[in-house]
């Protein structure tokens, strides 16, 4: 059988709003310069490249470019997962506070 944990060693559990809303803008930086990336590789010239080779590089700068905006739209999701899951911590903090003050206020009376 597993002891109880000791309130010392609980595990902290605060929410820092500002520290999610950082995590959230770090998501967005990424997004943002991944699809700078992925606009400069589907604008990449290819006439450094022969004839025989020039389609086959744009294909392959096409298909890489997709691929970055597939995880650049990945990044964006994860932005806003972050901000939505802010959100909800902070309705049900607000919610969890007004039970508690309204429990308050009942058990005030019983006395």
């Amino acid at each position: 059988m597993t002891p109880p944990i000791a309130p010392s060693d609980a595990p902290d559990l605060t929410f820092d709003p500002d520290q999610v809303a950082r995590a959230a803008r770090g998501w967005d930086e990424v997004h943002l310069e991944l699809r700078g990336i992925a606009d400069a590789m589907a604008g990449a010239t290819t006439t450094g490249f022969t004839a025989p080779v020039r389609a086959a590089a744009s294909r392959c700068g096409a298909a890489w470019s997709e691929v970055v905006r597939e995880i650049a739209a990945a990044a964006e999701a994860c932005a806003d997962g972050v901000r939505a899951s802010a959100a909800r911590i902070i309705d049900a903090d607000e919610r969890i506070a007004a039970t508690a003050g309204l429990l308050e206020a009942r058990l005030r009376e019983l006395r």
